[in-house]
């Protein structure tokens, strides 16, 4: 009996935190080893599941912040977000990031920095993004336009985004791979790499102190 109270004890309390918002936001920044699920809705709120660690939230001039307040925590929570609509997305220090079905969106911007990860499928006119260091950005779906920058080994998996149009740079040993059926411009330097799918009707590709471009059609 005493073995099973031990091992009781030594299990941390799990809460569980729903709070709605009356203040609204089109922007999403979260910061720590927090995990997200992003839930397309008809009204704002923030369900926070916390095994240890303070986990917050506020909303100021349209942008939800969650902030992990142990950083890189080994010990991840977990938060889902309903939202109305989405413009910006932004996951630092460890974050990830998944979508309930398919984001829809006019322009979104996103940024994945300092071991982050975001996997999203999208339905939007342009999409502009930032990666770098170590994180990683997977995206799948239709678009008009993509405008990315990949820094600092990382890596942009958009291979199953289909893009009219690319615009894609990337340096310091990073990595990305994207579809483009009309127009590319790819620019890879210091040691990164660029694969192209898709077989854009025209491209524009420079590659510099050790970067890569390779085009498979």
């Amino acid at each position: 009996m005493r073995y099973l109270i031990l091992i009781f004890a030594l299990t941390p309390a799990v809460q569980m935190i729903s709070q709605s918002t009356t203040q609204s936001f089109d922007k999403v920044c979260i910061d720590g080893n927090v995990e997200v699920l992003l839930r397309p809705d008809d009204m704002y709120d923030v369900d926070i599941i916390e095994s240890k660690d303070d986990v917050t939230f506020t909303v100021h001039d349209g942008r939800l912040d969650i902030f992990r307040a142990d950083g890189l925590s080994n010990e991840s929570a977990m938060v889902t977000i309903n939202y109305k609509t989405l413009s910006s997305v932004d996951v630092s220090s460890g974050a990830s990031v998944e979508h309930e079905g398919i984001l829809n969106a006019d322009t979104l911007l996103l940024k994945a920095d300092s071991s982050a990860e975001m996997n999203l499928k999208i339905n939007a006119q342009m999409v502009k993004s930032y990666v770098a260091n170590e994180s990683n950005l997977t995206l799948q779906g239709k678009i008009n336009s993509l405008k990315a920058t990949c820094d600092s080994d990382s890596e942009l998996n958009a291979g199953s985004l289909e893009a009219v149009k690319v615009w894609i740079h990337t340096e310091n040993n990073s990595s990305a791979t994207v579809n483009a059926s009309n127009h590319v411009d790819a620019d890879a330097k210091s040691g990164s790499s660029i694969k192209i799918l898709g077989d854009p009707e025209t491209s524009e590709v420079n590659s510099s102190m050790g970067g890569e471009i390779i085009a498979d059609k």
